[in-house]
């Protein structure tokens, strides 16, 4: 094991640490735009700029001046040798971008470019000429008039005139790779026609109809498409080879578009020195990594910088266009919420953008309560997020449901050197290589569940233990790493992999983990750094090898520091390194660290990084030298949850139970002893009135002095909520039963509490039923309306609750105050709400029953209104499901353990499910649904067997129903308000509430009260 957890005081951050924070912090404000977003630039060479002048000419859009100012800029970059760098920060030239060049010189027709245009062909002649460039390349110089369009092959555009086909490629190949097979035919039929007089069949015009719709279909309102100009230009060259003329408005609009993309190095739209073309934005990107830097920095949450930079990206946020289908075709996914890698690409949202930009607004959350709408902004992009996973449980980019990929590297010669005949591309097409793909991927992963991690998810929820199994299988078992499709390369992928798994809590003792930190630190420079270049997607000897770079080692830092390894000599190193490289503005010079387009060589340098991942680095150093060894307990201090939820306010909430209901309590027992307490407790358990007869006059007046409905209800929602459960009661109450009590008595000072009162392993049956009756009384008829039923109910559990707090404390003279707290203290309260609120709702998904954003809110809020109710502190009502979601985890990671009375508690419940299950089930059935509910590692804390077999039997349901949407909320492929949809939603309702009234009636045996199920709920 690598970790390091010696105890020890807390130690002073060394000051030119501290300094060195505070001076980046300040740099990174300054570079904050006024709309609050970051504005980086994305260079990525002359390859963008060749390739707009290439389209400009194959369709009359030069304009003399403005192109050849932009290839002189492109002359710029070529080398001695006549070549242009294979990419951005390349020491030698590559054949491919020197071709690319060559025809956007060409293109532009400046003779003073001719000196250049003859060194690139000398440099390529000596290389096998044109024939040695890839087919995609020869394409642009047949369209710049360097090459005769009888050269090319791979004419294929007839299979496109057949219906579906461009469906089916869908399935196979990611959007960038169809619209380069139609531009590869559709521009070689219009070259040729051009060239040599040929006529187009009647295939081609029908496949060329077929492509237009297809491709419109993904064109943005600013003329673009994904608001990048590579794309625009090879749909462009794409529509005008398939007839359209250059003169179509949809056509100028991109033009339009390409035109405002084009700036000159002086800055002045009137000088066109230096006249180049943008390659992409970054700004949700950007805002995103800055936001989460300068809040770990230090900068109050609440502050202006912060506040507009949560404004900004929930501005940014996709909800205008829906996602297409080619990008997600599942039926039931929610199509708004994500995020793009550019403000202005509504059609092409990323699961990598929507983590980041997550991440960053979950830092806002420690500023104690967030805003309603930044909250629901939030949930929005958790609900996209969560709906793209793939079924090999990691996240790709932009689509779902495209071919994984093996562990290890992808095959790099493929997209280099692609099948040229018609053969060669059918064997692509029925191999469905991921390479031409959209595969989920290690880091992108990882960095989808560094964010998730923030907002309370953690390894027991069925998408992040599917997330953690899938990065088990992709790693490359004999380097324990990850490769980096995304960022350039293996170090990059592993870091975010192992801060992913620190931030949901996976277990990072595994030897497959640590394994992971080793590639880590056995890869570490002299100076302290890290380094890696693009030469290692070819040769696996570079892998993790090249000169230290500033923004790769602050993101190894900080991943190293969250799985516990910040004591490490490797990580002072890496942190005097950092340090040692930052300059006087407070910034980082990293020029040589590159981001993907498209691996192997389609690069470029993101500014954002120097700024922000040295700075995080820091940041979670100083923080694990101040909250030492706390950073033990919670994995290097990754989720720091709302201030009011620190871990000194939750020690004082252990220590304060419910001042009104134990001084009605109080005077009950000092009016009339302890055999008018037992009395009561027998008079609120027994009757069935909602306010029983018979009570001691103090606690009668105490349920009017408690009727009143807290300040904040919002009684639509809350009626929402109550109607979200009749609906799926069934599947709530098992979630309830085998999730929401196990969770429970995992915590062991609340188990504790159960023991003492005797009665729950001695008279299970009748507390189960209890149980659920309680639970049919808040969400039935009115049940929180004032005065309602539920409300009653939970007046009458908060005056129980205040006698056993009295009976344990006046009556069992054992129980240790200092060790457990004060009995059924605030803490224990809040986490008693939280299993049966937002722990049914995450076992609902772990039915593979998915409630949407308004079903989650709403059912919260109904708890909301019955924690108020039970005299819960409101500083430990959570606002909304993501502040549940980490409260419950804050309180999980305080006070869960293995202990007897858990584990007997357990037993005493899945004892009583054996004995009501049908003759024809396995006996080992409860167990199996309870382990599968709560993860095995809480399964294991209450000494639940294992049955692999029936465990594998019961995930194979899950999928299969899953699969058809036997259990959704809202049947797949049904419009839930159509006639036919609002009929199977009636039936799963009333299949529902037949189902509990069957299991209800069955446990009935010795309850004195007959079961109670409110008509809203009858009727269903």
């Amino acid at each position: 094991m690598l970790r390091v957890h010696t105890p020890r005081p807390q130690r002073v951050p060394p000051p030119d640490l501290s300094f060195g924070i505070h001076r980046a912090a300040r740099r990174l404000l300054r570079d904050q735009g006024e709309d609050g977003a970051w504005h980086y630039g994305n260079p990525m060479g002359p390859r963008t700029t060749a390739l707009t002048l290439v389209v400009e000419s194959f369709l009359g859009w030069l304009a003399p001046e403005r192109s050849q100012a932009c290839a002189r800029w492109i002359v710029e970059w070529q080398r001695e040798d006549g070549s242009f760098p294979a990419h951005i920060r390349a020491d030698d030239g590559g054949i491919a971008m020197t071709a690319t060049c060559l025809a956007g010189m060409v293109a532009a027709g400046d003779e003073a470019c001719q000196p250049a245009i003859d060194k690139a062909r000398a440099y390529l002649d000596a290389r096998g000429g044109m024939s040695a460039v890839d087919p995609g390349t020869q394409l642009l110089l047949a369209m710049a008039g360097a090459m005769d369009p009888k050269a090319l092959k791979g004419n294929y555009t007839f299979y496109f005139a057949f219906p579906g086909v461009i469906a089916l490629l869908a399935k196979r190949f990611n959007p960038g790779a169809i619209m380069f097979m139609i531009a590869l035919g559709m521009v070689t039929v219009t070259l040729r026609q051009r060239r040599h007089g040929s006529r187009r069949g009647l295939l081609c015009r029908i496949a060329s109809r077929r492509v237009r719709k297809f491709l419109f279909s993904l064109q943005s309102e600013n003329g673009s498409w994904f608001d990048l100009p590579i794309a625009t230009c090879w749909f462009v060259a794409a529509l005008h080879g398939t007839g359209l003329e250059a003169e179509h408005p949809d056509l100028l609009r991109a033009r339009a578009y390409l035109e405002a993309r084009k700036r000159s190095e002086a800055d002045d739209d009137d000088d066109p020195a230096g006249l180049h073309v943008v390659a992409m934005d970054s700004d949700v990107w950007n805002t995103g990594l800055a936001l989460r830097a300068i809040t770990a920095a230090g900068v109050p949450e609440h502050s202006e910088p912060c506040q507009a930079a949560a404004r900004a990206l929930s501005d940014m946020q996709i909800r205008s266009a829906p996602t297409p289908k080619i990008f997600q075709p599942k039926p039931d996914a929610p199509r708004k919420g994500g995020w793009a890698f550019t403000a202005q690409n509504p059609l092409q949202a990323d699961t990598d953008d929507t983590g980041v930009a997550l991440a960053g607004l979950a830092s806002i959350l420690r500023a104690g309560r967030a805003d309603p709408a930044l909250v629901e902004t939030m949930n929005l992009g958790v609900e996209w997020l969560l709906a793209m996973q793939n079924r090999d449980g990691g996240w790709a980019a932009f689509a779902h449901g495209l071919p994984k990929k093996r562990p290890g590297a992808l095959d790099a010669t493929l997209l280099m050197n692609p099948p040229r005949s018609l053969w060669g591309r059918m064997k692509l097409f029925f191999k469905k290589p991921p390479e031409m793909g959209d595969p989920s991927t290690a880091g992108l992963t990882g960095r989808v569940l560094f964010a998730l991690g923030q907002l309370g998810f953690d390894a027991r929820d069925p998408a992040i233990a599917e997330a953690i199994d899938f990065l088990r299988d992709q790693q490359d078992y004999d380097l324990g790493a990850w490769w980096g499709m995304w960022m350039v390369n293996w170090l990059p992928a592993t870091a975010c992999v192992l801060s992913g798994l620190a931030a949901v809590e996976a277990d990072l003792d595994q030897p497959w983990v640590q394994r992971a930190a080793r590639f880590l630190l056995d890869h570490q420079n002299e100076d302290g750094g890290w380094g890696e270049t693009p030469a290692s997607y070819l040769d696996r000897a570079l892998i993790g090898r090249g000169e230290s770079m500033p923004a790769l080692s602050g993101l190894v830092t900080t991943a190293l520091i969250d799985i516990g390894l910040g004591d490490t000599p490797a990580v002072a190193k890496a942190v005097r390194y950092l340090l040692t490289e930052q300059d006087e503005a407070g910034g980082w010079t990293d020029e040589r660290w590159l981001q993907v387009v498209l691996f192997p060589d389609t690069l470029y340098f993101n500014g954002a990084h120097p700024n922000c991942f040295p700075l995080e680095a820091l940041c979670r150093f100083r923080d694990h030298l101040l909250t030492y060894p706390a950073a033990a307990e919670d994995e290097g201090g990754i989720l720091r949850g709302p201030a009011r939820w620190t871990d000194e306010f939750l020690d004082q909430m252990r220590l304060r139970q419910d001042p009104f209901a134990d001084e009605v309590i109080g005077a009950v027992y000092e009016a009339e002893g302890l055999v008018g307490l037992r009395r009561l407790l027998g008079t609120m358990t027994h009757s069935d009135l909602p306010v029983p007869e018979g009570l001691p006059a103090i606690a009668a007046d105490y349920f009017a002095h408690t009727d009143d409905p807290p300040p904040w209800v919002d009684e639509a929602r809350a009626r929402f909520g109550a109607e979200t459960f009749g609906f799926l009661a069934f599947a709530m109450i098992a979630a309830l039963f085998t999730a929401a009590l196990p969770e429970a008595y995992c915590a062991a000072d609340g188990a504790r509490v159960l023991v003492q009162t005797g009665r729950l392993e001695r008279d299970i049956d009748n507390r189960i039923l209890e149980t659920a009756q309680f639970i049919m009384d808040v969400m039935g008829d009115e049940g929180l309306e004032p005065e309602g039923r539920g409300l009653r109910t939970a007046q009458k559990i908060r005056l129980i609750h205040a006698a056993v707090r009295h009976l344990i404390s006046h009556h069992r003279p054992l129980w240790n105050v200092d060790a457990f707290g004060l009995p059924i203290n605030q803490e224990d309260m809040a986490g008693t709400l939280l299993t049966f609120s937002v722990i049914v709702t995450e076992g609902m998904r772990r039915l593979r029953i998915e409630l949407d954003v308004q079903q989650q809110e709403a059912y919260m809020h109904a708890w909301r209104v019955i924690g108020y109710a039970m005299g819960l502190h409101p500083e430990l009502i959570p606002d909304n499901v993501i502040e549940a979601r980490i409260l419950m985890r804050k309180i999980r990671r305080r006070q869960q353990h293995a202990s007897e009375h858990g584990q007997e508690l357990a037993e005493s419940l899945l004892r009583a499910m054996r004995k009501y299950l049908p003759f024809y089930a396995p006996r080992a059935m409860p167990d199996v649904m309870v382990r599968h509910m709560i993860g095995d590692a809480r399964a294991d804390m209450l000494a639940i067997p294992r049955h692999p077999f029936w465990h594998a039997v019961f995930a194979w349901v899950l999928r299969l129903a899953d699969r058809y949407g036997w259990f959704s909320a809202t049947p797949k492929g049904i419009d839930p308000e159509s006639r036919y949809g609002k009929q199977r939603i009636g039936a799963i309702g009333r299949f529902n509430m037949q189902m509990v009234r069957k299991v209800i009636y069955a446990q009935r045996r010795g309850k004195k009260v007959e079961f109670r199920i409110p008509e809203s709920l009858r009727r269903r």
